[in-house]
């Protein structure tokens, strides 16, 4: 359990300078996570965008999980 928090920590860590970064450049003014939207228009999820930097950001700097 304490590796998985320690790994969610890192994971957050590396995350959140991502969404940062994202919002400022495309001029995003608020982002909310999927599970509070009742509706909303597809153009406006994300997901997918953060998701391909994450992954790139993970790789680059070997935070993996191998479980």
């Amino acid at each position: 359990i304490n590796e998985k928090k320690k790994y969610s920590a890192k994971i957050l860590e590396t995350l959140n300078p991502i969404l940062t970064s994202f919002v400022e450049n495309n001029n995003i003014s608020l982002v909310l996570e999927k599970k509070n939207i009742i509706v909303g228009a597809k153009a406006l999820d994300i997901t997918e965008n953060i998701m391909i930097l994450l992954n790139k950001e993970t790789e680059n700097n070997n935070l993996l999980n191998e479980n």
